[in-house]
């Protein structure tokens, strides 16, 4: 819908902003880390990775994300399918 309403500048205008206040918030004095991060080894990230898969929740979270993203997929070429009809907005595309 922003793009119907301002064009593709706009876009990148609205998204340019949000990083600037984004980067703003987190350079900002309250948001540095406390403590130091230490480096990791593969044997701890491999440890992690086996405490976070404990929890059955997490098996579901991640097998969602995972449908989710693979059934996405061919909505992002509703907007070539809308070119194609001789239909330029993109609102209708992301509706």
């Amino acid at each position: 819908m922003i793009g119907d309403l301002l064009g593709w500048r706009g876009v990148f205008a609205i998204l340019g902003l949000f990083g600037l206040i984004v980067t703003i918030a987190a350079s900002s004095p309250c948001a540095r880390l406390t403590r130091p991060r230490r480096v990791s080894t593969g044997l701890a990230v491999v440890a992690n990775f086996r405490s976070i898969f404990a929890d059955p929740r997490a098996k579901v979270c991640f097998i969602s994300v995972f449908l989710r993203g693979s059934s996405s997929t061919p909505v992002s070429y509703v907007a070539l399918l809308c070119l194609r009809r001789r239909d330029p907005r993109a609102s209708i595309a992301g509706l």
